[in-house]
């Protein structure tokens, strides 16, 4: 079984969503404001997915995946970038992403591609 769905994203509708979604459909669901948060939250948690805002407020979801790799835990980690910006698929190549979800995003979408991306 795969880790708990780490969704940091500084919006807490938005976080609140995912998360209620993600809960309904059995998963453990860890949740973050920001990249602070997002790597205190890691202490003793290896998600099995990180769904990431890239515009947040302290560290933003580059500077995240930053400390990441710094850390040697990015490699360990699928990240799905989730952004309203039209140029979701070029910053999740930027970071390195496993892949992205434009926002706003219907359920199928956010279904679709936890199952896809979530670590075995």
């Amino acid at each position: 079984m795969a880790g708990p769905i780490l969704i940091v994203d500084d919006d807490i509708t938005v976080r609140a969503t995912m998360a209620r979604i993600l809960q309904d459909e059995g998963y453990t669901v860890v949740e973050a404001a920001d990249g602070i948060d997002a790597l205190a939250a890691l202490d003793g948690l290896l998600p099995g997915l990180i769904l990431l805002d890239m515009t947040l407020p302290r560290m933003d979801g580059r500077a995240f995946v930053a400390e990441l790799e710094r850390l040697g835990l990015r490699s360990r980690m699928p990240i799905v970038v989730v952004t309203a910006d039209g140029r979701a698929q070029e910053k999740a190549v930027e970071v390195g992403a496993d892949d992205y979800l434009l926002k706003p995003f219907e359920v199928e979408g956010l279904l679709d591609v936890v199952t896809r991306r979530q670590a075995r």
